[in-house]
């Protein structure tokens, strides 16, 4: 697999990446990796963990070894820098944290999800009711007692 390594740099470096994508980097305990958009799937040396990261959210490196961040959709973009590790109780194990706002977001896009999956429901009953109305009245199914032919018409 030949993909470019980074090392750990303390300005903010970022990346545009296709699915399939990687990037490695050589860390220390402060690194972070924010995912701007996208999704990306982050595994760490010595952690037995791998982490999915979506836009919105970032990992942060506990320990020194080696990230490699794989981009699982198109069009993610990624941002890789380091931070001064302070609490250092925070910073003990690897983690992925969210960005302030990131649970109103899923709450909205679940909401708007909603609002779509229940608008096609009742789209899909009242065509249904329109399509037995119009057999149930129709001409042919009103049976009129005396009338020519028995029909309404």
């Amino acid at each position: 697999m030949d993909t470019p390594m980074h090392h750990d740099k303390h300005g903010r470096q970022l990346h545009a990446m296709a699915a399939g994508d990687t990037r490695s980097v050589m860390a220390s305990r402060g690194t972070v990796i924010r995912c701007l958009s996208g999704l990306i799937w982050v595994t760490q040396e010595g952690d037995p963990l791998d982490h999915m990261v979506p836009a919105g959210a970032r990992y942060c490196s506990g320990g020194a070894g080696l990230i490699v961040a794989s981009a699982i959709k198109d069009d993610t973009q990624i941002a890789v820098y380091r931070v001064y590790p302070v609490p250092e109780a925070d910073w003990m194990r690897n983690v992925v944290r969210v960005d302030a706002g990131f649970t109103e977001r899923l709450r909205r896009q679940a909401r708007q999800e909603m609002a779509r999956w229940f608008a096609a429901m009742v789209t899909a009953v009242a065509r249904r009711l329109r399509q037995a109305w119009r057999r149930f009245f129709s001409p042919r199914a009103m049976v009129v007692p005396g009338a020519p032919g028995g029909y309404h018409g």
